[in-house]
């Protein structure tokens, strides 16, 4: 019997958000200072 697919291997070929996105921009690094499970 085979393994059942990972549901991921649809995306093999697309980069990680990380590697398209600057992480050095201000919006970027505003975002991971923020407290988003706090609905204050």
């Amino acid at each position: 019997m085979s393994k059942p697919r990972d549901d991921r291997q649809k995306d093999l070929l697309l980069p990680a958000l990380d590697q398209i996105i600057d992480m050095g921009h201000p919006l970027v690094r505003l975002a991971a200072l923020i407290d988003w499970n706090n609905p204050e």
